[in-house]
């Protein structure tokens, strides 16, 4: 029987020191969609117990190698330091890195964009890569360089990263960055930017002239836009996207509109057949901003299909997408009963009642998603799990910003062994507060960021 820990085999030093990492438990990639505003797993000291564990003596450290590390870096003279002083061992071991650099007015840009690149080459491991923040942001119209006349570097200086997530509030910014960076990746998956679905044609060409003349690699991609309102057939940008990213099976789209909440722009709504309690007519409409009457039954039921047709027609055009998201919200004509909670005033037996509602409401909504997902599943094929959006107390407010909550039902297309398939709705959806949903990424104007930039402090 091992009496100390040096008596453990070296599997099971390993296995222990597995388990004290806390980055082997963060998933890939820690970021989530523009509308689930969780804090950054980005964390120092996820590594700790692990750093800890390994110095204790030379076979700990020869068992445990560093690795996994995590990297924040909010100042210029921090990446300077990590660039010209941080051991290649340590260097070698960052996999995540949030970068939160705000730009200066005494650092050129033309300095700036190199010096990212060399650091970013030092690190051959990183595997996901959160920028909030980037010295390179400055768009002055008629100054000697903007961020967009950069070129990407010719190097492929992040040959592993598998995850960006784009998250500076400068608008300019979420593009001309994917412009820089994109080429130099040549394995990148996951991909969280701001882009009204647009991407530059010029960038992904270069990418595939690196890379075997293959397309982009992206399979999941988090994108937040203010246009989805817009024609697919109508609009050239939109119509060319499925094209630039033909590997994509996992596609969130967050609506927004001031004041930057969940806005969804595709409404779907169901009535029951008068006739047949179990069979439903649903409607689908898009605009430019939640519409609520429409949600609320209370304009004219329009049969026109041409919309959904046009849509449905668009995602079918993802070849490989499996999951979807579009911020489309569902409503059906009752209301969700409301629960207001409980006090010394009431009955026990409100309790029951209020429960029972609620419990008949969602059985009938249920049914409703359940037509218009088998619906949607018949447009697109190759789709197996998709979301509706459900709001929650818009009837008692004139204005569509003051949504109190949203849940999230997943439904789900379950394959039996024939080939048939059927359609399974989530029995307990997602609930969140609509402020939750708050996400400035993408919406601040170059003029308003400039009033804001620092001098670079001196050392």
């Amino acid at each position: 029987m091992p009496c100390s820990l040096l008596d453990l085999t070296d599997e099971l030093i390993q296995d222990v020191a597995f388990h004290l990492h806390r980055d082997n438990f963060i998933p890939l990639p820690s970021f989530h969609p523009h509308w689930s505003n969780f804090a950054s797993e980005i964390d120092h000291e996820v590594s700790k117990d692990y750093m800890n564990f390994r110095s204790t003596c030379r076979k700990m450290r020869n068992l445990c190698p560093a690795k996994n590390l995590h990297l924040i870096i909010r100042r210029w003279d921090r990446l300077l330091d990590w660039t010209l002083k941080a051991p290649p061992a340590i260097l070698k071991a960052v996999r995540r890195v949030e970068m939160g650099i705000s730009p200066y007015k005494n650092l050129s840009i033309i300095t700036a964009w190199p010096t990212l690149v060399h650091f970013f080459s030092l690190l051959p491991n990183l595997e996901e890569l959160i920028i909030v923040q980037a010295p390179v942001c400055h768009h002055q119209p008629g100054s000697v360089t903007q961020t967009s006349d950069l070129t990407p570097s010719p190097l492929n200086f992040l040959p592993r990263l598998l995850a960006l997530a784009l998250r500076t509030e400068c608008e300019i910014c979420q593009t001309d960055l994917y412009n820089l960076l994109i080429p130099s990746m040549p394995v990148i998956k996951y991909l969280k930017i701001t882009s009204q679905l647009y991407y530059s044609p010029e960038t992904h060409s270069l990418w595939s002239e690196r890379n075997g003349n293959r397309p982009v690699s992206i399979t999941h991609l988090y994108d937040k836009t203010l246009n989805l309102f817009a024609s697919p057939v109508a609009d050239s940008q939109i119509q060319m996207f499925p094209d630039q990213v033909p590997f994509l099976e996992t596609l969130i789209i967050h609506c927004s509109t001031y004041p930057h909440k969940t806005d969804p722009m595709h409404h779907m709504r169901a009535r029951q057949c008068p006739n047949n309690g179990d069979h439903w007519n649903s409607d689908y409409r898009v605009s430019e901003q939640f519409d609520a009457p429409f949600a609320l039954f209370e304009d004219i039921i329009s049969l026109d299909e041409s919309q959904f047709r046009e849509w449905m027609t668009y995602f079918n055009r993802f070849e490989k997408l499996k999951v979807l998201d579009w911020s489309c919200c569902f409503t059906i004509e009752k209301l969700r009963p409301r629960n207001f909670g409980f006090n010394r005033d009431c009955k026990a037996w409100s309790k029951d009642i209020t429960s029972d509602r609620v419990e008949d409401y969602e059985v009938e909504l249920r049914s409703a998603m359940r037509h218009a997902a088998t619906r949607i599943f018949k447009a697109i094929p190759t789709l197996q799990v998709g979301y509706f959006w459900e709001p929650d107390g818009f009837a008692e407010y004139d204005a569509a910003s003051d949504i109190a909550e949203w849940y999230r039902w997943e439904w789900k297309r379950i394959v039996e062994g024939d080939g048939s398939w059927d359609v399974e709705i989530s029995r307990i959806p997602q609930h969140f507060d609509a402020e939750f949903t708050l996400n400035e990424e993408g919406t601040v104007e170059w003029p308003q960021i400039r009033r804001t930039i620092p001098n670079l402090p001196s050392n």
